[in-house]
């Protein structure tokens, strides 16, 4: 990390190798930082592209849009009314938390944390899937009860996640539906893509359509991004994002967009690439920090000039 000091001198210091999770070293008491270098693996020689100059003014919290659109849920949380909210995505929603340094889980894990400290009046009870044959156990909530429902199963895409949504989604009677897809429907197929930008957002659109039928709230979060040099992504990510956007703003409902916080990632002075552990899509503790962050925001006022949440 580059720094300035107080009388205007620039100093660098130096972070500590980590082909898995590199974080940025800690900024020296009273100095500004300036910029971070990233060192991809097998550098050699340094870029322009390296340099992130930093912003601190930007809290990285994912831009929210529509959370009145979920002021049902969110009255029923404050008056410990029974709730259920679902989780509805592929295998970032369904990771485990053995795949997660600080052991906070994934930002579904996060969330369920929150709520617990934000609505001491009532009991938080977990269901998830155990695997892709195994749905998750139907829990009706009671008086003071909040029940999450982690849905997330590995390689779904929406054809996937809509064959599905009557026995993960709809058969729990979802108090509100927070759904993440299209990290998988972007892999290359041939010379495009496995679903087509048009079908993926025909299908979330139906998604939301059916849920909102049952008188559910919905928040649609779009993709995370994913490496770019794989050979298994299209390398179109961004129109998944934006087809997410419009699904949103045509239904009515909330929105977190994550993907918009990916693409900031270098105010924050880190490359995208840190923040996939798995080097292809799977994004580490960072990445589902950031998912929480927005998903906390969405579920709390907004603040004055920007994104609540920290």
């Amino acid at each position: 990390m580059i720094e300035q000091t107080p009388d205007g001198k620039i100093v660098v210091v130096k972070g500590k190798e980590d082909k898995a999770e590199p974080l940025l070293p800690a900024a020296t008491p009273g100095n500004k930082p300036l910029a971070s270098i990233y060192l991809p693996n097998k550098a050699t020689v340094l870029s322009l592209a390296m340099v992130n100059p930093i912003d601190p003014t930007y809290d990285g919290v994912p831009p929210v849009t529509g959370r009145e659109k979920i002021s049902g849920v969110k009255a029923a949380l404050a008056a410990g009314k029974p709730a259920t909210i679902v989780f509805l995505g592929d295998s970032i929603t369904a990771q485990q938390m053995k795949d997660f340094r600080d052991q906070k889980g994934s930002f579904v894990d996060r969330f369920t944390t929150y709520v617990k400290e934000a609505y001491p009046q009532s009991t938080v009870v977990s269901t998830r899937r155990k695997d892709k044959d195994t749905p998750a156990e139907k829990i009706e909530p009671k008086a003071k009860q909040i029940v999450v429902v982690m849905a997330g199963v590995g390689g779904d895409d929406t054809p996937r996640a809509l064959k599905r949504l009557d026995v993960d989604v709809l058969r729990h009677l979802a108090s509100a539906l927070v759904v993440m897809l299209g990290v998988n429907d972007e892999n290359r197929k041939g010379t495009g893509n496995s679903v087509p930008v048009a079908t993926y957002k025909a299908n979330l659109a139906t998604i939301v359509d059916k849920v909102q039928a049952t008188g559910s709230e919905v928040i649609v979060m779009t993709p995370s991004m994913k490496n770019l040099g794989w050979s298994g992504c299209a390398g179109n990510m961004g129109e998944y994002a934006q087809a997410a956007r419009d699904v949103a703003a045509d239904k009515k409902t909330c929105l977190v967009d994550n993907y918009r916080a990916w693409e900031l990632l270098p105010k924050r002075g880190y490359n995208y690439m840190v923040f996939l552990g798995n080097c292809i899509n799977h994004p580490v503790d960072l990445g589902h920090d950031l998912f929480f962050r927005g998903l906390k925001s969405a579920f709390e006022a907004a603040r004055a000039g920007g994104a609540m949440g920290k």
